[in-house]
């Protein structure tokens, strides 16, 4: 039986590891990670966005911490900037520097809350449940249009918003309406990251075990012969495990049925556009990441590499995540123009020349949008009937971070391993 697996990435590994059967791997790139690859820039290393392991699995862990090549933060800074002052991070409970105007209407709309029951049929809807109309529309609402490029109301909530989000606490919001907490709290209060060559170091020696094919694009694939073609060859196949992106089978296959392209075509994911800099002046700025709520600022958010790593230089050098839907058009100079003129205000520049370098990459996949109007099993159920079984982050078109990635991968692989 010929087993095949399409896209070598953490998922991937997580199946290779663990699949106990004859397993050929394809991969479209020249060399495997996928997402959580690192590339180096400047003599230094930059991740394809912000890539932190904040996992709580002891197995995630004992598997791919190195004690020689890691960093532990506890209690990371995180801030977050709205009409380009420094406020708290989360918002709800980081109220002290808003205005008394918006701070009482906050108060106000959780007390309602308290007695107030609602049906939550979307993001939106979760979002003033918990946190009231005025933290909605001018923070919550405002990022997820940067972010997700989205309207909140179109927006599924059930699979990213707990692991992500700081719930209400109207005690908590209450203090800081007072106070500056110098206690911040995350959906986790400790990360760990690599000393050096960035997050990919995490898995390179796993990823080496495994044979692998690189620079292979597949031009198509014929579900009833079951073969694909890469270049100038044809490759059998009995079962395809692939982490290949749903959207992409429109074109790869033919013969797909009306009410299966109709939900691919349905699916929406962003696109990453990193803006990696080093400059070369030290000021005050000692957090490890923030968020830009402004709507006039490129970047949804960024964090400071350098902070992160402790660099003992004098500069500074991180990394602008900003995001596009992949039916927008994406305008580089002007994002880059933008985010430059940013980070000259943000680090207090005199001007372009205290830039070491500003680099610019774009990466296709970034996140699938979780729109409410999907049927991902009408696509998956398809793909499985036809011998090709979808997984992974794409595959499985649902939010998962580098641990749960490849842990689903190694699900996939004792299940049809049996």
């Amino acid at each position: 039986m010929i087993n095949i697996l399409l896209g070598y990435g953490i998922s991937g590994l997580g199946f290779a590891d663990y699949f106990k059967k004859k397993l050929i791997i394809y991969e479209k790139n020249k060399n495997a990670g996928g997402h959580v690859r690192s590339n180096k820039i400047g003599g230094i290393f930059f991740d394809e966005g912000a890539h932190i392991s904040h996992t709580k699995s002891n197995f995630f862990k004992k598997k791919f911490y190195r004690k020689n090549n890691l960093i532990k933060i506890i209690n990371p800074k995180v801030i977050s900037f709205y009409k380009g002052r420094e406020v708290g991070y989360p918002i709800n409970i980081s109220l002290k520097k808003l205005k008394w105007s918006k701070k009482i209407r906050i108060i106000l709309e959780y007390i309602y809350l308290v007695f107030q029951k609602k049906n939550i049929n979307n993001f939106k809807d979760w979002c003033e449940f918990n946190f009231g109309s005025t933290l909605y529309n001018d923070f919550y609402k405002a990022y997820t249009l940067k972010y997700w490029r989205t309207d909140p109301s179109k927006l599924d909530h059930k699979n990213w918003t707990n692991k992500r989000i700081v719930k209400r606490n109207i005690l908590k919001s209450f203090i800081s309406i007072f106070f500056n907490t110098n206690k911040q709290e995350l959906s986790y209060n400790i990360f760990y990251y690599p000393k050096k060559d960035g997050f990919y170091s995490f898995f390179k020696k796993k990823f080496s075990k495994h044979k692998a094919n690189y620079s292979v694009k597949i031009k198509s694939i014929n579900i009833e012969k079951k073969k694909f073609f890469i270049d100038k060859k044809i490759v059998s196949f009995d079962k395809l495990y692939s982490t290949i992106p749903l959207p992409e089978y429109l074109s790869l296959i033919k013969k797909i049925p009306t009410k299966v392209k109709k939900e691919i075509k349905k699916l929406k994911y962003t696109s990453t556009i990193c803006v990696n800099f080093s400059v070369k002046k030290r000021t005050n700025i000692d957090f490890h990441w923030c968020y830009f709520y402004d709507k006039n600022i490129e970047g949804s958010r960024m964090n400071v590499l350098s902070n992160i790593l402790n660099d003992k230089s004098n500069k500074y050098f991180g990394q602008v995540e900003v995001f596009r839907r992949n039916d927008e058009i994406i305008n580089l100079r002007k994002i880059k123009l933008n985010t430059k003129k940013h980070l000259i205000k943000l680090f207090k520049l005199e001007s372009d020349r205290d830039f070491d370098f500003i680099d610019i990459k774009v990466y296709k996949y970034s996140y699938p949008i979780p729109l409410i109007n999907t049927n991902i099993q009408v696509i998956h159920d398809w793909l499985k009937s036809k011998n090709i079984v979808p997984f992974g982050l794409y595959g499985n078109w649902k939010y998962m971070w580098s641990d749960e990635s490849y842990i689903h991968g190694k699900h996939q692989a004792e299940y049809y391993s049996k």
